[in-house]
């Protein structure tokens, strides 16, 4: 029957949809990750947002998925996920940048024990707009406590783990 044929185009066309935004949502969570990588926290904030509220409506592209069919509505979680530790984290080649691309919107915010490189675990705090405390540990011992969120280079000395705050 008629009724039929336009419940299955309109299926057709609702999973075409769903595909095209799962694949908005991760390419625009993609360029969230990068700008987030690069210091610029206006701008990923403002792709993630994008991601998330602007391209799908639907709310599909973020859903669940099944392995077989719509991959990229599962890598929107992750590169949401990953801008947004990025944000907050970020621990390359022996340097660990607390808070290093923190949007001017997030005011009060929190995190516990992210992992950075050499099995060190970071927890920090920011209250309006200023960062307040930042704590490394690594194996249940503090290496470093700070009150700002200036990088810190690691350094292997005398086989232990050492973290020197740099002075800019």
């Amino acid at each position: 029957p008629k009724g039929h044929r336009t419940l299955d185009n309109a299926h057709r066309r609702n999973k075409l949809d769903a595909v095209d935004a799962g694949v908005n949502a991760m390419t625009t969570g993609m360029y969230a990750l990068t700008e987030a990588s690069l210091g610029r926290p206006a701008e990923a904030l403002k792709y993630a947002s994008l991601a998330l509220r602007r391209l799908d409506p639907s709310g599909v592209a973020m859903g669940e998925a099944r392995t077989d069919s719509l991959f990229y509505c599962s890598s929107s979680y992750s590169t949401f996920a990953l801008a947004t530790l990025e944000m907050l984290l970020q621990s390359y080649d022996h340097v660990i940048r607390p808070f290093p691309a923190v949007p001017a919107e997030w005011k009060d915010l929190s995190l516990t024990k992210l992992p950075a490189e050499e099995g060190i675990l970071v927890s920090g705090e920011m209250r309006d707009g200023r960062v307040t405390k930042v704590r490394y540990e690594k194996d249940g011992h503090v290496l470093l406590e700070t009150d700002d969120a200036k990088p810190v280079d690691i350094k292997m000395v005398n086989g232990a783990t050492t973290l020197i705050p740099r002075s800019s």
